[in-house]
């Protein structure tokens, strides 16, 4: 962009030598800018898209990614709450083997007393 906008000024400075008029250089300049400004918008309207495509993926990205991870939490506490019964299956198991013990040896002394 800096060397045509450098190549039209040289070409302007051709122009306005030259036995033209100097609206008519001048014209030509302002249409040459006009070119440049369309040429700049349509880019501009380019490039936002391209943005608002990354945006967009971006967002369904995260979607999925966050539905990923709330699918895990779920696993998780799933895990988590067959492992906590799991734990007070065996503790009471482990407390009726105590109590048991404890009658055998209690009905033991009594035997042996």
């Amino acid at each position: 962009h800096i060397r045509q906008s450098q190549s039209r000024l040289s070409d302007t400075a051709y122009l306005q030598s030259q036995p033209f008029s100097i609206t008519h250089s001048s014209d030509l300049f302002i249409q040459s800018l006009k070119e440049d400004k369309g040429k700049l918008e349509v880019e501009k309207t380019e490039v936002n898209l391209i943005l608002r495509n990354k945006f967009v993926q971006d967002i369904s990205d995260l979607s999925k990614e966050k539905i990923e991870l709330k699918e895990k939490v779920k696993e998780l506490e799933q895990t988590r709450e067959s492992e906590r019964k799991q734990f007070e299956f065996d503790r009471r198991n482990l407390e009726k083997r105590k109590e048991e013990q404890e009658r055998k040896l209690g009905q033991e002394k009594q035997g042996s007393e």
